[in-house]
């Protein structure tokens, strides 16, 4: 198995490898890109009571940049990255974060396949630092210390979801004929959790491998009218957590690890000039491996809408659906208070204006709603931004 040293490297080598490709190779190839967005969220803490939820203003900035080269006419090297941050006003600081990206690769079009078939791999490396915060409260996530005393002895968690992963990935895209094609994307990730607080708590490490194997395919009906459809395989091992018996009590000296299979549909449709929309089902299941104590099964739906007003301005609407099923896990491990299930509902709408060449402005509105079982998992969040984006 690849180690994590390993993993990680392979993004840096292929950004060397991309920027040491000598002009006469072939052209190099650059973009970029810096976002500046201001906006104001209802509840950006995700608190259960939205009522009593504190709401703030918050900024973000995002930076992207790319590059790619051609050493040879079958061959190209590329590599892509991101950083960003959003920050927000008091009471609502602890809701902003910082993330950042790096991808690199190369990708082929083989000649025997007389540019029918792309074939891509490499690397990523990603990591997210925010603050863990209680959805009852707002506030700093507490774990329990000492359950002894009276009341139980707790300390804040701030870092408990900061985390680094790396990966490799790999591409292929196959063009059957001018209306068929297929694609299987495939992904080995390593996750590891800057702060367990395993030393301080009776918490267990979240470090985990990911395998995601991707098949897909799509069908061009006309030339107004397009069907996408693929199914993702997910194997996901944790390192320590232990698995859960069929009451959710710890499993000790075996780790959990779930298995995902998700489903999707998607029609995408030009009913008119400057308008398309797209239309979408999705449907999946999660196998909690040991004894079935986190099993579930989900389904979504969702439209999005796009229309060109003229060249320089255009509307996105989107709406979508989801609803999450357990098969036995109990809200708040307690028989008696049902079984966990949830629906959520998304809605957004977004103004996009082209200010030039190179930059252009957006106004956007929505929110997101989620009703659970369980209240802790339960909240309302709505917001409004606008923002600045230039870039080429």
């Amino acid at each position: 198995m690849m180690t994590i040293a390993a993993v990680s490297i392979v993004p840096v080598c292929l950004l060397v490898a991309v920027a040491a490709a000598p002009a006469s190779a072939g052209e190099i190839e650059t973009s970029y890109s810096v976002r500046l967005v201001a906006g104001y969220e209802t509840n950006p803490l995700l608190v259960t009571k939205y009522g009593d939820a504190p709401s703030g203003a918050f900024s973000q900035l995002r930076l992207h940049g790319g590059i790619s080269g051609h050493p040879g006419s079958p061959v190209t090297l590329f590599a892509s990255g991101y950083a960003g941050t959003r920050v927000y006003e008091s009471p609502t600081s602890d809701a902003g974060y910082d993330s950042g990206a790096l991808r690199a690769g190369v990708a082929f079009l083989p000649r025997f396949a007389g540019q029918r078939l792309a074939f891509s791999l490499g690397g990523r490396y990603a990591i997210y630092r925010g603050t863990f915060t209680d959805n009852e409260t707002g506030a700093v996530y507490a774990a329990i210390v000492d359950p002894t005393t009276l009341p139980p002895s707790t300390i804040p968690i701030p870092e408990r979801l900061d985390h680094d992963s790396s990966g490799v990935f790999v591409k292929l895209r196959f063009k059957q004929s001018r209306r068929f094609s297929l694609s299987l994307d495939s992904m080995f990730d390593r996750t590891d959790y800057v702060n367990d607080y395993a030393e301080l708590t009776d918490l267990s490490p979240l470090d985990y491998r990911s395998v995601r194997v991707k098949p897909g395919a799509n069908f061009r009906v006309s030339n107004a009218v397009s069907l996408g459809m693929s199914v993702a395989l997910t194997d996901l091992d944790y390192d320590d957590r232990p698995a859960l018996d069929a009451n959710g009590g710890a499993v000790s000296g075996t780790t959990r690890s779930y298995r995902y299979v998700n489903y999707s549909l998607a029609v995408s449709v030009r009913p008119a000039d400057r308008w398309s929309l797209r239309v979408g089902l999705a449907g999946g299941e999660r196998d909690d491996t040991y004894a079935g104590y986190y099993d579930y099964a989900n389904a979504s739906a969702f439209l999005a809408v796009d229309h060109e007003f003229g060249p320089k301005s255009r509307l996105h609407a989107y709406a979508s659906i989801l609803d999450t099923d357990y098969e036995t896990a109990t809200v708040t491990g307690d028989p008696t208070a049902g079984v966990l299930g949830s629906h959520e509902q998304h809605y957004l709408a977004r103004f996009h204006r082209s200010l030039g060449k190179r930059a252009s402005w957006f106004v956007e509105g929505g929110r997101r709603q989620r009703d659970n079982q369980d209240p802790v998992f339960t909240y309302d969040r709505d917001w409004l931004m606008t923002g600045i984006h230039f870039g080429r």
